[in-house]
């Protein structure tokens, strides 16, 4: 099971009578539930630490999917636990 933390970073913004608070999106921290443990990972590195006997099968995955990576690490982290759940 995949867990996703969403959260956020305050910025102040000062006008000359008022302050605005703007919010923009921090890091997303993803956690994976596995065998009654919980892990936190943010990288392919976190994943091989966590299924070390499954590195070739990582490292396929990540090819497979290296083009999003650039885009959304939320998809990529849920293709992958995904495509992990079948491996495994």
């Amino acid at each position: 099971m995949l867990y996703a933390k969403y959260s956020k970073k305050s910025v102040d913004k000062k006008d000359k009578k008022y302050i605005y608070y703007e919010f923009k999106d921090a890091n997303t921290e993803h956690i994976l539930r596995y065998k009654g443990g919980y892990y936190s990972f943010d990288s392919k590195k976190d994943i091989i630490n966590i299924f070390p006997s499954h590195k070739e099968d990582i490292n396929k995955l990540y090819k497979r999917t290296e083009n999003l990576s650039n885009n959304d690490d939320s998809i990529l982290m849920t293709m992958i636990v995904k495509q992990l759940n079948s491996i495994i």
